[in-house]
């Protein structure tokens, strides 16, 4: 599952996906958002991965924390967006992809969380 995590980890460097998609929407601030986004899932895919193999217990609350950022990250971020929209100061037919992209990377900061998690619970609830 680690070397699964890696390759996963891999696909997920989305720099060149979101310049790409921003570039065309000329929106300078939702390439720094989703480049901060993606550090964050960037490091819990790691921390993940450490807990996982080390069966590291000491280190959960960390990734907890990095997983609630990333909930901040989505309704922050959609925020800005929709306020740029509305002052017309990026391109509206690109906006599903901004917003989906946003989703996308908060569910894949959750399913981190719940491997992190799944040494002390198997479905990986961090509230269980």
């Amino acid at each position: 599952i680690l070397d699964e995590q890696d390759n996963v980890r891999a696909l997920l460097d989305l720099d060149a996906v979101i310049e790409s998609t921003v570039q065309r929407s000329k929106d300078e601030i939702a390439l720094e958002e989703l480049s901060e986004f993606n550090k964050v899932i960037i490091s819990m895919f790691d921390l993940s991965k450490e807990i996982f193999r080390d069966k590291d217990m000491s280190r959960l609350n960390q990734l907890n924390d990095l997983e609630n950022m990333t909930d901040e990250f989505k309704i922050k971020f959609s925020t800005n967006h929709y306020d740029r929209i509305k002052n017309k100061k990026c391109v509206f037919e690109l906006s599903p992809y901004y917003s989906n992209i946003l989703v996308e990377l908060e569910r894949v900061a959750d399913h981190l969380n719940n491997i992190g998690f799944s040494i002390v619970n198997p479905v990986g609830d961090e509230n269980k």
